[in-house]
C-alpha cells in the first residue's frame, strides 16, 4: 500500500467520524416544535441529511401544519465567532416516495430562526 492510499484511507475514517459525531451531536439535542409530528425514523433521516451537508449544528425542526411532507431545519453555530450571515442555516426538506431529499438551503439570522422555531 502506497502512502496516498493510507492517507486517503485515513482522511476517509477521520470525515466519517466526524459526521458520525455530529448526527450523535444533533439527534441527541434536537429541539422538534409540539406542532411537528413525523416518525423518529423520518426524523432520524433527516438529521443525517443535514448531519452531511453542514458542520453547523442543529437548533430545531419544525413543520408547517398541512405540510406532511415538508420540513424545515434551523443550524446555527454557537458563537458569534462567524461571520454575521454564515451563523445560521435553513434548510427545507422533501419527502418523496423512496426518501427525503434537501430542496432549499439558505443563510437565515438568528432572529428568524427564533421565529421559525417559535410560530407555527
Amino acid at each position: 500500500m502506497g502512502l496516498r492510499t493510507v492517507v486517503a484511507i485515513a482522511a476517509t475514517v477521520t470525515f466519517v467520524a466526524c459526521v458520525a459525531n455530529r448526527y450523535e451531536r444533533n439527534i441527541v439535542h434536537l429541539y422538534i416544535t409540539r406542532w411537528t409530528h413525523i416518525p423518529r425514523a423520518d426524523v432520524q433521516r433527516i438529521v443525517a441529511l443535514v448531519s452531511q451537508a453542514t458542520p453547523q449544528p442543529i437548533v430545531g425542526l419544525t413543520q408547517d401544519r398541512g405540510r406532511e411532507k415538508e420540513v424545515f431545519v434551523c443550524t446555527c453555530w454557537p458563537d458569534e465567532k462567524h461571520a454575521a450571515e454564515d451563523v445560521c442555516t435553513g434548510f427545507r426538506l422533501h419527502k418523496t416516495s423512496d426518501d427525503w431529499h434537501i430542496v432549499f438551503r439558505g443563510s437565515m439570522s438568528r432572529i428568524v430562526v427564533g421565529l421559525t422555531l417559535s410560530n407555527p
